[in-house]
């Protein structure tokens, strides 16, 4: 009996663990049913994460390769197309012509002046440049004696007085010269080489010199001659706008020069070149000009030349060249 109670009593015990079992097993598997998304199945794993990464871009560079394409071939298309060309519309000529005004020209046109003809017969100019000088009271003495006249182109810097030196002297020579029927003339203010000056600079050389003749004689001097005959076009139209006209030479005694500095040289040159119409350069500044000058001067009052300024055997105005083949 008890042996048989013993099996009962295992027989329920058995079957109690095995209902406790099964209770278990059946609520982890009704929990897992009730959250499905947190399966270990459902999440990501490191090795797919780059993959998803690296597809994304390629994805984006071809989706941006392929909309440049096509931004590029529509623009191409639409440059290239005939429906998108510009139209030309021609206009048919009016029966009626139209009269169009021709713009105002400023800059005065370059034109070789006219060649100077000499206004008196058997006359001739003689010039003197680079003064007054120590020797131009003895020059002015000698025209006087044989009433001939000359022309004097002046250095404005001898005409007015500095800190070193009084040039009252000088300025009582160009006051002789007017009043003995001499003409002076502009040759800068202190001789520089005018086509390599400003424009504000050469104006400067030729306004200083006027003003410092005009202060002496009342006038302003109407011919310049550049130094050592230096221009071009563009000094010519300043010397316009200053109302000058330029005056240069026919005959040059180059009796600057040193070997050239003697009397008898001098005296040969004027004789054996100098005739009717003829625009002589000297330079009062040198002895051995003036004495040659005064020596020669008697023989061209003998031969029947006249010795008139340079206004009085040409008529000039203001931007002239004379003589006229100077002009460049």
């Amino acid at each position: 009996m008890k042996k048989s109670r013993m099996r009962h009593i295992l027989s329920l015990f058995l079957m109690a663990v095995v209902g406790v079992a099964f209770i278990i097993t059946g609520t982890q598997i009704s929990s897992l049913n009730q959250y499905p998304h947190e399966t270990i199945n459902s999440i990501p794993t490191l090795t797919t994460m780059p993959s998803q990464e690296t597809s994304s871009a390629t994805t984006s560079l071809t989706t941006l390769t392929t909309t440049t394409d096509t931004q590029t071939t529509t623009k191409d298309s639409q440059e290239t197309s005939p429906s998108t060309a510009p139209t030309t519309t021609e206009t048919t000529p009016s029966s009626k012509k139209t009269t169009v005004a021709k713009p105002k020209t400023t800059t005065k046109p370059y034109t070789k002046p006219p060649k100077t003809t000499p206004k008196l017969q058997g006359a001739v100019a003689i010039t003197f440049d680079d003064g007054p000088g120590p020797h131009t009271a003895r020059l002015l003495d000698a025209l006087k004696e044989y009433d001939a006249k000359a022309t004097f182109f002046v250095l404005g810097g001898y005409l007015v007085d500095s800190a070193k030196k009084d040039n009252s002297a000088n300025r009582a020579l160009i006051q002789r010269m007017v009043d003995e029927g001499h003409e002076v003339g502009n040759h800068s203010y202190n001789h520089p080489e005018f086509i390599k000056l400003s424009n504000d600079q050469v104006l400067s050389q030729l306004r200083r010199t006027s003003d410092a003749i005009s202060a002496i004689t009342g006038e302003k001097p109407t011919l310049f001659r550049p130094p050592g005959g230096s221009f071009t076009r563009r000094i010519t139209n300043l010397a316009e706008q200053e109302g000058l006209a330029l005056v240069l030479w026919s005959l040059d005694s180059n009796d600057w020069r040193q070997n050239n500095r003697n009397v008898d040289y001098v005296y040969r040159y004027i004789i054996n070149n100098v005739k009717a119409g003829s625009t002589l350069l000297l330079h009062d500044i040198h002895k051995t000009t003036v004495d040659g000058f005064i020596k020669a001067l008697p023989v061209l009052i003998e031969r029947g030349l006249k010795l008139v300024t340079v206004s009085e055997l040409f008529d000039l105005k203001p931007g002239n060249v004379h003589p006229s083949y100077w002009w460049k």
